[in-house]
């Protein structure tokens, strides 16, 4: 939408560090990712960039219209989408070849991580799911039980994660995916909550030199 795709394509860091990104969960009120078939296999659609408030930008569905070209700025970026749900895990499946961009909505104390067998999200809540139905392990929500279900529900293999409840200072984060010849990377991006359509962009972390993007690569985060 207005070059805004383009610009995000050809660099999503870039765009990042000017642009405040809103990705709402589909169960939020009034989302415009509520009708995503989250349980598509792949999860792959295609999405757009919508300006909303001063500089900031919103993910919603990619809907042609008659000025769509295919050659011009008017491209949709094709992404897997990485659901959410309260007190859930979610997950994708797969070796993730079918797109090279990922979207999940917005972080406040939910774990994201990856490796050659798929993606999951992790409720930042999950646990209170686990304490009132009594699951195994019953204990307090730290880093180290969001690392170990990851690796569960990818099989042991995780090589990359973010962590969003690890001694960041943000309100809320978002995070994208960019998949290259070497694998996939994350870009997570600090900023206030939004509030109607705007937010300011925030340090990830206090001790980074007020660092409001920051690349993931590894696990030192996650």
């Amino acid at each position: 939408m207005q070059g805004h795709n383009k610009a995000f394509m050809a660099d999503p860091y870039r765009f990042l560090l000017h642009h405040p990104l809103r990705i709402q969960a589909r169960t939020d009120q009034n989302s415009p990712l509520a009708q995503i078939n989250a349980q598509a296999s792949p999860p792959v659609f295609d999405f757009d960039l919508r300006p909303s408030g001063d500089r900031c930008m919103e993910l919603i569905p990619f809907s042609a219209h008659t000025k769509t070209n295919f050659f011009g700025t008017q491209r949709p970026i094709r992404a897997y989408w990485l659901d959410y749900q309260p007190e859930r895990i979610c997950t994708i499946s797969g070796d993730m070849k079918q797109a090279d961009y990922l979207f999940t909505p917005m972080l406040s104390g939910c774990y994201v991580g990856g490796g050659p067998t798929g993606m999951v999200h992790i409720a930042g809540d999950f646990y209170n799911e686990a304490l009132r139905r009594f699951v195994p392990p019953v204990h307090q929500r730290d880093n180290a039980s969001m690392r170990l279900r990851a690796m569960e529900n990818l099989n042991g293999s995780l090589t990359i994660a973010f962590d969003s409840n690890q001694n960041t200072s943000a309100a809320e984060m978002t995070l994208v995916g960019v998949r290259s010849n070497t694998g996939w990377m994350f870009y997570v991006q600090g900023h206030t909550a939004f509030s109607g359509n705007a937010a300011t962009l925030a340090s990830v972390y206090n001790e980074t030199n007020h660092q409001t993007v920051i690349p993931i690569r590894d696990l030192r985060r996650g």
